[in-house]
């Protein structure tokens, strides 16, 4: 079962650094994985796809999924006094809707770690090569314990 666990921490992983844009051949020397074991994950999650559909920035999701949360609680307040509650159907809605923002705000910090990470990396190796590999494997293990 623990095998399991790391395969999925690995393709969490691998997933994020794709959405960044990092080659494939890159993902898999850092999660010390085949390429073909990357390649059959980019294919199969159709990753590739939602990679391009992220063209909607997350801001717009964001914003979107709280006007929506809004538009349920004015509709709510309209009600008569005593009334004011939300359907079984609304409250659905709504817990499902403050998954996806809860959910995406939790993969912006994620993107965010990695997108530091290569920036610092790529620092490092310009400027002090000979200690790159050394802050790589760091930031790998800091971006790992955040999943």
């Amino acid at each position: 079962m623990a095998e399991t666990l790391t395969n999925i921490k690995k393709k969490e992983i691998a997933h994020d650094y794709f959405k960044q844009g990092l080659p494939q051949k890159e993902i898999a020397e850092k999660l010390n994985i085949s390429n073909n074991t990357v390649s059959r994950w980019v294919v199969a999650g159709k990753w590739r796809e939602e990679r391009r559909s992220i063209t909607l920035s997350r801001q717009e999701l964001l914003r979107g999924w709280q006007n929506q949360l809004l538009e349920i609680n004015n509709n709510i307040k309209q009600r008569e006094e005593g009334k004011r509650f939300p359907t079984s159907a609304e409250a659905d809605i709504m817990t499902k809707l403050t998954s996806n923002i809860n959910k995406l705000q939790m993969e912006t910090s994620l993107s965010g770690y990695i997108s530091a990470a290569a920036d610092i990396v790529e620092f490092y190796q310009n400027q002090y090569s000979e200690k790159a590999k050394q802050v790589s494997d760091f930031l790998d293990i800091f971006i790992k314990s955040k999943l």
